[in-house]
């Protein structure tokens, strides 16, 4: 046995015999044979932030696939439904009552009464559509609920990545309106697992690492990675659920005796190597630490070393030292993740177009960062070019498209301050506006796209003087600042702002009214300012 394992096992809490004995059924459920250690598993988190990675925790698990009946409104919808057919019901029987030749009630084929033919011909079309709506609503009522382990685990990882829109997971609130999309496991054996489970979990505050520590004896002498894989996901599952630090702190101890026991050509090596680097880099995002974001850029570094260039490490490798340049740390950080990005766009397959794109628009963010640390014209014309690329393979459609065309209006932009070419101001204000439009309300980049078109009608209005362009500043300054809260620090620059753009328009067309709402804004911030002063 790996010492440094033998010492996480000798450490762990005492328990029970009876416990001990649970505590070996439980770990013989869930281990699975051993497979293929040479098929390279994708990590959650070298999927893009957002929906794609969203998307790939649900599919990782069939338990995660739920989803709302939305009972309310389906009652409310069967209601409306039902009622439309009873007052065609009383309708017909009005007709019925009322009519004068009793020949037209006797037979059918002699009826030729327009008005109840009519009502019954609806009556059947409501009829056809009310009968579909029963039978869809009655399989959704008869779906099972979902349970709440993998609600509050879909929760959990929502609230620490924080990387999809918060009104649009609210449907994970929904308790009693949830239903799982997983086929039905056997009643009697889930209903002892999770019996057992709640028992542990009451009694055993260490039961998920015994379950990972009984699956990692003889971790030195088993070449398979997916055992220390599971091991290390038991206890990153066990910080998901209770945001207990040290859980973490664990997985990453697993991780590293999982890379130390690794002969080095062993092919799990690299996975392994790539899992810790993810690992640390989510112990930075919480700590912050400095070290951890060297060592999971060091750590990405050596898998890079024996993988073959078509993985996607080298696109996360990117991202890592982007973070650690972040950090005010040796500049050399940013060049060499400009180098990564452009060896992941490289390995890409030419007909994934939508990987290609996706890292074809990290790598222009990239050499943007690099373009304002060094100001040479190259690399912005590199990072447009990337930029441009990523725009023309990205999906009509797809959820990055708005973003990524806010970033190449950026670019744009930048080019239009170096060469001075209006046509390049012009285009940055045509790529702006066209990713407005494909940027729903409540998305969390709306806010600065709409300050940076702002920015960029009211260089345009300073040079050509058109009134086109100041009024479209001041609409997109409106807009952002009813999307800001309360706060008179967050508000007051976009509020001066706002005010000098009236004051330019009323200087072009002397309306009092651009003066008086010049005038009433000014008073404005200087009423919150005050407010602020007296807290």
């Amino acid at each position: 046995m790996h010492p440094e394992l033998g010492a996480v096992l000798d450490a762990r809490p005492p328990a029970k015999g009876w416990l001990r004995r649970l505590g070996r059924l439980i770990a013989a459920w869930g281990h699975d044979p051993p497979t293929d250690s040479g098929t390279l598993e994708r990590q959650i988190e070298s999927y893009r932030r957002g929906y794609p990675r969203f998307s790939a925790v649900i599919a990782a698990d069939d338990s995660f696939c739920l989803c709302r009946r939305f009972s309310n409104l389906r009652s409310r919808l069967l209601l409306l439904k039902q009622d439309k057919l009873s007052v065609l019901e009383k309708k017909i029987n009005e007709v019925d009552e009322w009519e004068p030749r009793a020949l037209f009630l006797g037979k059918s084929r002699c009826d030729v009464n327009q008005e109840r033919l009519s009502l019954l011909a609806e009556a059947d079309e409501r009829l056809a559509d009310y009968d579909l709506f029963v039978e869809r609503t009655s399989r959704m009522l008869s779906s099972r609920l979902a349970g709440s382990r993998a609600r509050v685990s879909l929760q959990n990882w929502v609230s620490s990545n924080g990387c999809i829109a918060r009104e649009e997971t609210e449907y994970l609130q929904y308790a009693r309106d949830l239903i799982s999309l997983a086929p039905a496991k056997d009643g009697a054996m889930a209903s002892l697992e999770s019996r057992v489970e709640d028992i542990f979990i009451r009694f055993f505050k260490g039961f998920l690492q015994v379950i990972a520590l009984r699956r990692l004896r003889g971790l030195a002498a088993l070449p398979q990675k997916p055992c220390k894989l599971r091991a290390i996901r038991i206890f990153e599952s066990q910080f998901e659920q209770t945001r207990d630090e040290n859980a973490l702190t664990r997985a990453i101890e697993i991780a590293q005796m999982a890379v130390s026991a690794s002969p080095p050509n062993s092919p799990a090596r690299p996975v392994l190597l790539n899992t810790l680097s993810n690992k640390l880099l989510r112990q930075y995002k919480i700590s912050g630490g400095i070290e951890h974001i060297r060592g999971s850029v060091a750590t990405a570094e050596e898998a890079l070393d024996s993988l073959p260039p078509s993985t996607c490490i080298p696109h996360n490798c990117a991202s890592k030292l982007d973070l650690a340049f972040d950090r005010n740390l040796d500049s050399q950080y940013l060049l060499r993740a400009v180098i990564m990005a452009q060896e992941a766009v490289d390995s890409t397959n030419a007909h994934d177009e939508v990987k290609r794109a996706g890292r074809l628009d990290n790598l222009g963010i990239l050499l943007r960062r690099q373009y304002e640390q060094s100001k040479d014209a190259g690399v912005l014309d590199g990072a447009i070019k990337a930029s441009r690329e990523s725009v023309s393979l990205t999906p009509p459609g797809y959820i990055e498209l708005g973003s990524r065309r806010s970033t190449l209006s950026s670019l744009l932009s930048m080019q239009f301050e170096h060469t001075k070419n209006p046509s390049y101001l012009d285009e940055a204000i045509q790529e702006g506006e066209t990713a407005m439009g494909l940027t729903p309300q409540g998305h969390s980049e709306r806010l600065d796209m709409l300050n940076n078109l702002r920015n960029k009608y009211q260089l345009r209005h300073i040079k050509t003087g058109d009134q086109n362009d100041v009024d479209s500043a001041i609409r997109l300054a409106g807009e952002a600042i009813r999307l800001m809260e309360e706060d008179a620090a967050q508000r007051s620059p976009d509020l001066v702002n706002l005010t000098e753009l009236f004051r330019r328009r009323y200087n072009l067309f002397k309306e009092t009214q651009d003066l008086d709402e010049a005038i009433r804004i000014i008073g404005q911030i200087t009423e919150s300012m005050s407010e602020r002063d007296s807290d």
